[in-house]
């Protein structure tokens, strides 16, 4: 006599939808299937990251590096083919810290400026008139010039800003 084994085709898999996270809170659960046939495992293919439940679709992962993580979800039965379904977890910079620089009184007779905020090394910068009345001559350059200053205190903000993280601020 003889026998043989048919393994069923395990349940497709499907790992979830790509995400974005900001670096100040690099933690997500994972959203794969759960396997009908067949057992699941999660793996890292690029980045890294902690995965608290490799065999769990809905684990946890920490830890997960900046820039752009890709995971994939396996699910195998037997000798059959494996199905495989990738997600990825792009990880944003916390954006530099905003200085605007000092504040500063001008005489009404020559109401012009060149802001000194810093140079951002991670996120870009923009200036916005916070309250007075100014023009703005390019607002993404840290170190533009100012014109047409309303008499009286005019308020400038320098924002940095990155991916989906908080824009750090600033104001002069």
């Amino acid at each position: 006599t003889m026998s043989i084994q048919v393994d069923q085709i395990p349940t497709i898999a499907v790992a979830g939808s790509n995400q974005t996270l900001c670096a100040s809170n690099p933690t997500f659960t994972m959203a794969g299937n759960i396997p009908g046939i067949g057992n699941g495992t999660w793996s890292v293919l690029s980045g890294t990251s902690n995965i608290a439940s490799p065999s769990s679709g809905t684990t946890a992962v920490t830890s997960i590096s900046p820039g752009l993580n890709i995971f994939q979800w396996a699910i195998s039965n037997g000798t059959c083919a494996i199905s495989t379904s990738t997600m990825s977890i792009q990880v944003d910079q916390i954006p530099t810290t905003a200085v605007a620089g000092s504040n500063q009184t001008l005489c009404a007779s020559n109401p012009t400026f060149t802001m000194l905020g810093n140079t951002p090394s991670v996120g870009t910068g923009s200036w916005s008139v916070v309250s007075g009345t100014a023009s703005i001559t390019t607002p993404t350059l840290e170190t533009t010039g100012v014109t047409g200053i309303a008499t009286g205190i005019n308020i400038f903000q320098w924002s940095i800003s990155n991916g989906t993280c908080a824009a750090s601020t600033s104001t002069m």
